[in-house]
């Protein structure tokens, strides 16, 4: 366990971790390169938001309003109804995302902000035609929607969420096995404790991402902002918000099993060996949060929510789509604590039982029951 009188010498390593991978170019062009494929993807969604659905599912109150939609020429829009008895259960619907509009009266249209400029000019062109040629326009009334565009933040959040955790995962397993392989473990075990040296790495590692991160997010928000149409959503502060805490203990997690991985071989090329399974469970989390993306409130996120490996990336999901409750996000966050707790206990261990150890991987059945912590060298 580590003791108040070894956080100076973390921060030693700390500092050492930080200079280290500022001075390295690949570092630097791979910011760069972080920072344009978040801006380019906010262009191309904001290039695309107008091109609007070619189905639209339209909600009616009141015969004229059915006989309106009824009349649309399908060649110009693919309209699909839905009747309902009044205005408030169909803006109930509304709200829910359950239909793109509402026509009242045949010449009100209800949507949520601007509406598809397709869905209207159709509804318009018909409401003349029922008219025999009456000029007069489909009034459109909107309302505003708290939540519009939040599922875009979802999605980006999602994304930059996985790429950082994954680059800065792999950088901490490979500076391990460098120190390895390059015999420099043995110096720096001679002055300092093993778990010194590794939370000392983590949390070097992690203060350039966690910066490299808020970059990242700014830049993007300021892309969208300022060079697109899109409107943040009211959920954005809350979203940026679980994004940047869930980005912290998913690093805090998965740093140091990265690290353990990392531990485990004293070769670069078997390094894949012992990564790959930590691998696999991102690519599942991620690509599970982009399925909970369009049903929140499924099983699926719920379950995911209260596991620590994968709830960093579905918890920002859940709280851009307004779908999770503060006790959720409590208990998920102290879960999560919890993970991080068991997960550096079981790194420090094995790291102190294989730093020193050359050739073949060690198996992890091998590295919690043979060896013996490494002691530090006579000064």
């Amino acid at each position: 366990m580590m003791r108040v009188q070894d956080m100076g010498t973390v921060r030693i390593v700390a500092e050492r971790e930080i200079r280290e991978t500022l001075r390295q170019r690949s570092f630097r062009i791979s910011t760069l390169i972080q920072i344009l494929v978040v801006a380019v993807v906010i262009f191309v969604i904001g290039a695309t938001a107008s091109d609007g659905p070619a189905k639209f599912t339209v909600g009616t109150v009141g015969g004229q309003s059915e006989t309106l939609v009824e009349s649309v020429d399908r060649a110009a829009a693919e309209i699909e109804t839905v009747g309902f008895d009044d205005l408030d259960e169909a803006r109930a619907a509304l709200a829910e995302d359950e239909v793109d509009a509402i026509v009242v009266g045949g010449r009100r249209l209800f949507a949520h902000g601007d509406p598809d400029p397709a869905l209207v000019a159709t509804l318009q062109a018909t409401a003349i035609r029922a008219d025999g040629g009456d000029p007069a326009p489909v009034e459109v009334v909107a309302i505003e929607d708290p939540n519009a565009g939040a599922e875009t933040v979802a999605l980006i959040g999602s994304i930059l969420l996985y790429a950082v955790l994954i680059g800065f995962g792999y950088t901490i397993s490979s500076r391990v096995v460098e120190e390895k392989a390059s015999r420099v473990i043995e110096v720096l075990l001679a002055a300092i404790r093993p778990a010194q040296l590794l939370v000392g790495k983590v949390v070097g590692v992690g203060l350039v991402g966690i910066t490299q991160f808020a970059v990242t997010v700014v830049v993007g928000l300021l892309v969208a902002m300022l060079a697109t149409d899109l409107e943040l959503p009211a959920t954005t502060a809350a979203t940026v918000g679980s994004i940047a805490l869930f980005f912290t203990l998913g690093y805090a997690f998965y740093s140091f099993a990265f690290a353990t991985a990392g531990a485990l071989v004293s070769r670069q090329e078997d390094a894949s060996s012992t990564t790959s399974p930590l691998l696999t469970i991102l690519v599942g989390g991620y690509v599970a949060s982009t399925f909970a993306i369009g049903n929140p409130d499924g099983t699926l996120a719920q379950v995911m929510t209260f596991i620590p490996p994968l709830a960093p990336l579905i918890i920002p999901v859940r709280v851009a789509t307004e779908s999770i409750t503060a006790g959720e996000f409590l208990l998920a966050t102290v879960l999560m604590l919890a993970g991080i707790a068991v997960m550096t206990s079981v790194a420090i261990r094995i790291y102190r039982r294989t730093a020193l150890r050359m050739g073949p991987p060690v198996k992890l059945a091998e590295a919690f029951g043979r060896g013996r912590e490494p002691r530090r060298r006579a000064a």
